[in-house]
């Protein structure tokens, strides 16, 4: 399966990055999530328990943007 968050831009281009790992967090720190890039070139998604409790239920993410 391949994992992947693709950021869209005004231009109409697009940057996929490819997930090679998901990880969670537990902390009191309730809104972390972060993309760390790996060596491979690959990311890395890294959340807090307190933001998402259950990735399984993730269905993606949405980078909306309003002018």
């Amino acid at each position: 399966m391949k994992r992947a968050i693709v950021i869209k831009f005004t231009d109409g281009t697009e940057k996929e990055l490819v997930l090679s790992k998901a990880a969670c967090i537990h902390t009191f720190n309730v809104g972390t999530l972060m993309l760390d890039q790996l060596k491979d070139g690959t990311w890395r998604l890294i959340w807090s328990d307190g933001l998402i409790e259950d990735f399984t239920k993730v269905a993606g993410f949405e980078i909306r943007r309003e002018d």
